[in-house]
């Protein structure tokens, strides 16, 4: 798999997570679901608060930094699969940060919860920092010599 390959398929998995998030929120704003519809006590609340919070605070160090020692153990080893592993590991990252935009925005829309607004907001911005680009690539390349 040359580094071309790697990018296109690590791009469209990273738009294709993009286009589900935009259609969950389009759904919402449209009026096909209604919001505020998912209706809690104030201890259920407080605890679906937390574990949304929880849930961001864990998953997206995870995600960032998570899968950098594998990248830097396959370019120490000079594998040829350096590819592979960047297309697994940008393809993981972007599912981690989908994941938390996913339920932090069903929480805001269904559950009227401002805090999971914000955390939404900082898992989107994790994910657009991970966009996948050859400079990851590259790097790693430079640590084999």
């Amino acid at each position: 798999m040359t580094t071309a390959q790697a990018l296109k398929k690590t791009r469209i998995n990273f738009w294709v997570h993009i286009a589900i998030l935009a259609a969950i929120a389009a759904v919402f704003e449209t009026g096909l679901i209604a919001k505020n519809t998912l209706a809690m006590s104030e201890q259920t609340r407080y605890i679906v608060d937390v574990a949304g919070i929880i849930l961001t605070i864990g998953l997206i160090p995870l995600a960032i930094k998570g899968f950098s020692s594998q990248m830097r153990k396959a370019a120490k080893e000079k594998r040829e699969e350096l590819q592979q592993l960047f297309v697994a590991k940008s393809n993981a990252r972007v599912a981690l940060l989908f994941i938390v935009v996913a339920i932090n925005l069903f929480l805001y829309y269904t559950a009227s919860n401002n805090g999971a607004f914000y955390c939404a907001i900082l898992g989107l911005a994790a994910l657009v920092y991970s966009y996948p680009t050859a400079g990851t690539i590259e790097n790693s390349k430079q640590q084999e010599e």
